[in-house]
């Protein structure tokens, strides 16, 4: 588990980085809720079930740290959605978590909306026909303007972790339209104005991360 230098961003954050290729140590398992073992549990594939495991003992050491409370006693809700919050009894501290094959991504903050994204680096065959469903007419036209191969793979997923960085961080996942607001495919620091599911303009800020391990990440946090 490794701590990243955070981006500038409207509210103070953390973020780290964790590999979930090994099986997390036994009392690390031990802090594991019933549910979390039994999601666990129905993977098919081990490599999937340890990804899990790993992915939420990570989690429940940092919030622990985060909230001075036991990694045992955290418990979690969903809100509308399925985004994932500690109880209102454990804290208000506010988190996201994101995993792409053997990696996961983590950001904490004290207070806010947050939202991670993370991918591995990889090539992406169907990225155009992904590109038209969800990016907008503009953020199309920048991905063509990428040379084909490695670059156009990596300004698609850049897109496209921008993208789900915002989701994330509104909490509404793919209920509302990725092509509905544009996140742009640069790296740079953006502020997008989406309306959400009720049709209320809400401010987000968005901007991708430098290189993660091999991965293309990106973080997004509610302003308004």
């Amino acid at each position: 588990m490794t701590e990243l230098v955070p981006p500038p961003a409207p509210i103070p954050l953390r973020l780290w980085c964790v590999r979930l290729d090994r099986e997390p140590p036994a009392a690390a398992l031990q802090n594991l809720s019933h549910e979390e073992l039994e999601r666990a549990a129905r993977f098919v594939f081990e490599r999937d079930r340890r990804r899990h495991l790993a992915a939420h003992c990570a989690l429940r050491e940092i919030l622990a740290r985060a909230t001075g409370r036991e990694a045992a006693w955290l418990r979690f809700e969903s809100g509308p959605h399925g985004k994932p919050a500690l109880a209102p009894a454990a804290s208000r501290c506010s988190f996201n978590m994101s995993h792409s094959e053997d990696l996961a991504l983590i950001a904490v903050a004290p207070r806010g909306e947050l939202g991670v994204d993370v991918e591995v680096l990889r090539e992406v065959p169907d990225a155009l026909p992904l590109a038209e469903r969800h990016f907008t007419a503009r953020e199309r036209q920048e991905l063509l303007r990428a040379p084909a191969g490695a670059a156009r793979h990596l300004a698609f997923l850049r897109g496209w972790t921008r993208k789900e960085a915002c989701l994330k961080a509104l909490g509404t996942g793919l209920s509302l339209e990725a092509a509905g607001f544009e996140t742009g495919l640069a790296p740079e620091a953006r502020r997008v104005r989406i309306r959400d599911l009720d049709g209320r303009p809400v401010e987000v800020h968005v901007q991708s991360l430098g290189d993660v391990q091999g991965a293309v990440g990106a973080l997004a946090c509610v302003v308004t």
